[in-house]
């Protein structure tokens, strides 16, 4: 679309400072986790057998291999920079800011048409798979450990700066638009003077 510019995603301070390791746990994370994280899903999680890092429901503490932690932003990106894979819902800042740091995802994207469409671009760009969060099985789980490698392989094509990019084509179209206000004023002179007769 003319006059339409598409940027990359807009990481945070602390994501670009961030030093990404491949860890030995995976990191959780749910926007609505008193509604969206039931005792099917923990029954799930809780067999997998990995150590997982759970952020976004009321719970505190470590039960089992089950390591539920409070809201903090620097932890939370600290935590996300170490793990091996991201279980999570299907928001844009968070899938961006997995891929950025090379993370594979497993995301399960709330009923809502924005976190439809991020969760098929995981699986369209190879990083990841999606599934219900209703519906989250041992099977599905255990074939996205089996492909992390894989999926982390495929972050590399996807990553970018985004807030350089829209910083980039903020100038220009700043440019364009002094440019244009520049022709418009200095056209308007010579009405301005005649309006001015009156």
């Amino acid at each position: 679309m003319a006059g339409v510019k598409l940027v990359g995603p807009i990481l945070r301070d602390c994501v670009l400072a961030a030093h990404s390791i491949r860890g030995d746990y995976l990191l959780a994370y749910f926007n609505k986790g008193e509604h969206q994280f039931s005792s099917a899903l923990e029954t799930v999680l809780r067999s997998c057998g990995e150590r997982i890092i759970i952020y976004g429901t009321p719970r505190r503490g470590i039960s089992g291999k089950l390591d539920f932690r409070a809201p903090a932003n620097e932890a939370f990106v600290q935590d996300l920079a170490g793990c091996k894979g991201l279980i999570s819902t299907s928001g844009n800042q968070l899938l961006s800011e997995a891929i950025a740091l090379g993370k594979p995802v497993l995301t399960m994207p709330e009923d809502v048409v924005e976190q439809r469409l991020n969760a098929r671009a995981v699986v369209n760009m190879g990083v990841g798979v999606q599934a219900q969060l209703s519906r989250l099985n041992l099977t599905v789980l255990g074939e996205f450990l089996s492909r992390l490698d894989e999926y982390a392989g495929n972050t590399h094509q996807h990553r970018r700066d985004g807030r350089a990019q829209a910083l980039r084509e903020l100038r220009r179209f700043i440019a364009e638009l002094g440019h244009i206000g520049h022709s418009v004023h200095s056209e308007s002179k010579p009405f301005a003077r005649l309006l001015g007769a009156y």
